[in-house]
């Protein structure tokens, strides 16, 4: 990896971590800085996006492209293969990506409804429809029988097979680096953070550049608040990548209750305040240091560590 790649990368990162202590930290000064970190790696020229969304899917997530900045880079070795499930996209995937799977071919992992792919990507044009879910149109018209009403994704394409032993034939590993951070994602935080800061112009303006990537239209306030629409962006953009993406978002923006289920949509801003959008501490954590204590709310629900 080059210098000028890593201080991309570092960029990126304090980029996100900025964003992320504004909101939770509540100082929205540090908004600009998240904002100056974004355009520092926007100014390096390596950096570009890739030209349409069958690149995105092709050469981006196969990893060390001019668009990735942060991923982590897998080697299809004995030692360092990862297994064909351990990736969120991969869990989702089965028909037509998976050697020997056919439509039928039942899914025991997540996966996502049809109905949902439609609202995700209300416009026929958006190229992420046919990219990232393999004839979505043609399968939602199929009996539920075959499909059982859910699609079929596909953004992880390149894998290796078991050549011998009781698994031949079937997929090893996928091959595709794991995408943590992308160009597009430093675009679409640049966008949410100029809305937050009051530049709707620039806010805009980036969010129609992954728009326009994507072939779907460009914002228009009919839609809603442009708040709204960023986010959206981000959850069509960024669908399956990188390590709790969307959490973070939700979390960062204040849409937990609404867009997350179960008890996310009861916490009330003291249970917040008290911890609870952060995992519990571990146990073992108390053994290694007896100074240690429990996060207030989880302590309060059944992790009474000290």
């Amino acid at each position: 990896m080059s210098e000028f790649s890593t201080r991309g990368t570092a960029h990126a990162i304090l980029a996100h971590l900025y964003a992320w202590k504004a909101t939770l930290n509540k100082e929205p000064e540090l908004n600009q800085l998240a904002i100056a970190e974004c355009d520092t790696v926007l100014s390096y020229k390596y950096y570009q996006l890739a030209g349409n969304i069958h690149d995105v899917c092709e050469t981006v997530m196969l990893g060390n492209s001019s668009e990735g900045i942060f991923e982590l880079d897998y080697r299809d070795t004995d030692f360092d293969f990862v297994t064909s499930g351990s990736r969120l996209a991969a869990y989702c995937q089965s028909f037509p990506i998976v050697p020997l799977s056919t439509p039928q071919t039942a899914r025991r992992n997540l996966r996502i409804n049809n109905t949902t792919v439609y609202a995700l990507y209300p416009d026929a044009n958006d190229d992420r429809r046919k990219e990232y879910f393999y004839e979505l149109d043609y399968y939602n018209s199929q009996s539920t029988s075959i499909t059982q009403g859910a699609a079929y994704v596909q953004k992880l394409r390149h894998y290796s097979k078991y050549t011998d032993g009781t698994q031949v034939g079937r997929i090893k590993s996928y091959l595709d680096n794991e995408i943590i951070i992308r160009l597009a994602d430093i675009i679409l935080l640049r966008a949410e953070l100029k809305e937050k800061t009051g530049d709707r112009t620039g806010a805009e303006a980036d969010l129609n550049v992954i728009r326009q990537r994507a072939n779907t239209s460009v914002y228009d306030e009919s839609e809603g608040s442009l708040k709204e629409a960023i986010q959206n962006e981000r959850d069509r953009e960024l669908f399956l990548e990188g390590i709790n993406t969307r959490y973070f978002d939700m979390v960062r923006n204040g849409m937990f209750r609404e867009r997350l289920r179960g008890k996310f949509k009861t916490l009330t801003d003291q249970d917040v305040a008290d911890g609870a959008l952060f995992l519990p501490v571990g146990s073992i954590a108390f053994s290694n240091n007896t100074r240690m204590i429990q996060t207030t709310y989880w302590k309060r629900n059944g992790y009474p560590h000290k």
